[in-house]
């Protein structure tokens, strides 16, 4: 069967799209005692990424959410980013001066490709954030967002902490879609309204191919760390 319907029923009749993992934790021991200063959060957009996180910040732990790097002109002057973090200030001061843009300043001509533009964007910050950590031993780092699974190459992260959320996709975007659309939600009367504005955000997801895209590279990701947690075993 092709099509919507198609790619709908090959998702509920792989129980990877709908049961739960547990999350995984790579280095978490070297993140607890100290051995490492960075610790990367990545899993499905709506997996509780961001409460892990923010509930990591203490002390001397920053927590950095990724999304907010997208456009960041829009959303922090350059006070607002030293107040937030000195790794984000000292990013946008310097050698990602080019990245402190607007939506309305557009995006660069050699960017132009979907997907171009976040993909230099986050590898150059992560770059950055792991010589940064490098000459600031006595600052702890918490990096969450998706786009450490869609455009990091995770060899690149193999020295530091990296937890993997486990929540599936279907859970994760149902939560993500409450959150996104909590007018909506708030407004509807019933639950079967509450249910449209579900299904209505799958299927243009399922459309466009998402669904199994996000899921493939996340696998991917989690599966590199997985073989090297079994190697030291």
């Amino acid at each position: 069967m092709k099509g919507e319907y198609g790619i709908f029923t090959e998702m509920i009749l792989q129980e990877r799209y709908l049961l739960n993992e547990e999350d995984l934790y790579y280095n978490k021991d070297k993140w607890d005692k100290g051995q490492t200063n960075l610790c990367f959060i990545t899993g499905h957009s709506g997996s509780g990424k961001s409460t892990m996180g923010s509930n990591m910040q203490k002390g001397n732990i920053t927590w950095i959410n990724l999304d907010d790097l997208q456009c960041v002109k829009d959303h922090f002057t350059m006070a607002n980013l030293k107040e937030y973090s000195n790794l984000i200030y000292s990013f946008f001061a310097g050698p990602g001066k080019k990245w402190y843009v607007g939506f309305n300043d557009g995006i660069p001509e050699e960017f132009q490709k979907e997907g171009e533009y976040e993909r230099a964007l986050f590898n150059d910050f992560i770059d950055y954030a792991i010589q940064y950590s490098k000459s600031h031993k006595n600052e702890r780092f918490v990096i969450e967002g998706i786009w450490l699974f869609l455009f990091i190459d995770p060899s690149k992260l193999k020295d530091y902490a990296v937890y993997v959320k486990g929540t599936s996709m279907i859970i994760s975007k149902i939560r993500g879609i409450k959150r996104d659309a909590k007018n909506d939600w708030k407004e509807a009367k019933d639950n079967k309204e509450k249910a449209k504005i579900i299904v209505s955000t799958l299927r243009r997801l399922i459309v466009n191919n998402q669904y199994t895209d996000f899921e493939g590279r996340i696998r991917t990701f989690r599966k590199y760390f997985e073989n090297l947690i079994k190697r030291a075993h």
